[in-house]
């Protein structure tokens, strides 16, 4: 399944809910040649939130804001300066396999050092959002 992070300034739940809104909305290239958006594509629900509570070193705060039979989105707003280093996910990320069943390749590990680098750059904007892609 696929899950997304979406850095804003602005709360628009609206937009969050729906792909093609959210695309339209949030997805751009930001100055550096970055995307303004992170995705992962992680197996089940469970593990997207094992993530969260692997990466931002929490075992909750974070609040789930709309569910429906193709989407959770969650608020990770208060957990969002949590973010792991990169040398602690050096450090710790055959952790991560082992709670998580992944497998441990370069695709695991680079989705992690991507969503790392994404959250940090934009720990100034004032709302960080996980949406799980249901279907």
């Amino acid at each position: 399944m696929e899950v997304t992070f979406v850095s804003t300034d602005l709360l628009d739940l609206t937009s969050l809910k729906d792909n093609d809104q959210l695309f339209e909305k949030f997805l751009f290239e930001e100055p550096g040649g970055h995307i303004s958006i992170e995705e992962l594509d992680i197996d089940s629900v469970d593990n997207s939130l094992r993530l969260v509570r692997y990466a931002f070193n929490c075992n909750d705060g974070f609040n789930e804001v709309f569910r429906d039979e193709k989407t959770i989105l969650y608020d990770l707003s208060s957990v969002k300066m949590g973010i792991m280093s990169f040398d602690t996910l050096e450090e710790t990320y055959k952790e991560w396999i082992s709670i998580s069943g992944r497998h441990n390749n370069m695709d695991e590990y680079g989705g992690l050092i991507g969503l790392i680098g994404y959250v940090n750059r934009h720990k100034d904007k004032q709302y960080l959002f996980m949406k799980i892609g249901l279907s």
